[in-house]
């Protein structure tokens, strides 16, 4: 009973670090769309695609459009990139 109690406690412990990273992400992502410096957006999406790669989530498309958001040439594109972003995660 120990080991089944043990065993549940660390899939929780990893399930919990992961959506942890998930939602850092998220968070990133939503300061990406708040800024209307370029700069800013392609940090931001920096930094979410850093939490999700921590954060061992694996989703082929949400990470090329994170890259492609962190080096847009234009606000706008950047923007783009990071809203479909959201509507995957």
């Amino acid at each position: 009973m120990t080991k089944i109690i043990s065993v549940f406690c660390l899939l929780f412990s990893i399930i919990a670090f992961s959506m942890d990273f998930l939602f850092n992400a998220r968070e990133a992502i939503h300061k990406g769309l708040d800024t209307v410096e370029i700069n800013d957006c392609r940090y931001q999406s920096q930094q979410a695609l850093n939490f999700l790669k921590f954060g061992a989530y694996s989703n082929k498309i949400v990470e090329d459009h994170l890259k492609q958001a962190s080096s847009s040439k234009s606000i706008k594109k950047c923007h783009q990139y990071l809203k479909t972003c959201i509507g995957l995660i």
